[in-house]
């Protein structure tokens, strides 16, 4: 999710439509090879019961 302030604050912020500087921003903050490592680790799941 990219903050429309963001989104308005983005130099010639005017002339792209919204669909493009949305996504600009999204690329910019991406962090892509952290997010692999993290959808790379092992999980586990645990069913609580009788709380």
């Amino acid at each position: 999710m990219v903050d429309e302030r963001a989104v308005r604050g983005l130099k010639f912020a005017e002339a792209l439509p919204t669909r493009l500087a949305v996504a600009t921003l999204a690329a910019r903050t991406a962090d892509v090879p952290h997010a692999g490592e993290v959808l790379a680790e092992p999980v586990r799941f645990v069913r609580l019961t009788g709380t």
